[in-house]
């Protein structure tokens, strides 16, 4: 899902080794990503006037909702898990861990679950760029479940 993140930055080589190169992995794994997304309709595949092709979506951010029929999405979701864990060796001015354990009645979950919708979309649109250069990608992951 990075990828697809990654293709809406105006400011980034969009091409297979461009991209690639930008997340440190091997061309023929993000060649093979690209084709999977392209085939759910997510990137399209754009020859340029050079010849060359490079990759686009329709999106620059995506907002990942719950949707636990989703494969794709799930494994996203674990892989994302299992980068947080690993986060937690980060110094501490580059990731943020906060839990908050509340009783909450099912009114008061469904409420609390608009207002979490609401935030994120508050965050969206305010960080909303369409450049990357001198930033880098952070990723705000909220789970809630009951804890007993």
């Amino acid at each position: 899902m990075y990828l697809k993140v990654l293709l809406g930055f105006k400011d980034i080589d969009r091409s297979a080794r461009g991209l690639a190169k930008t997340l440190k992995e091997d061309e023929e794994k993000i060649l093979k990503a690209l084709k999977s997304l392209q085939q759910r309709g997510l990137v399209e595949e754009q020859k340029t006037s050079k010849g060359t092709t490079r990759w686009a979506t329709d999106a620059q951010y995506t907002i990942f909702k719950d949707d636990h029929t989703n494969e794709m999405l799930a494994k996203f979701h674990r892989q994302s898990f299992l980068k947080a864990i690993a986060a937690q060796r980060l110094p501490k001015g580059t990731r943020r861990f906060d839990a908050l354990v509340l009783p909450l009645s099912p009114k008061d979950y469904a409420n609390m679950a608009k207002e979490f919708e609401t935030f994120l979309d508050h965050l969206f649109y305010k960080y909303n760029v369409d450049e990357l250069k001198g930033k880098s990608l952070y990723q705000i992951q909220i789970g809630t479940f009951p804890a007993i």
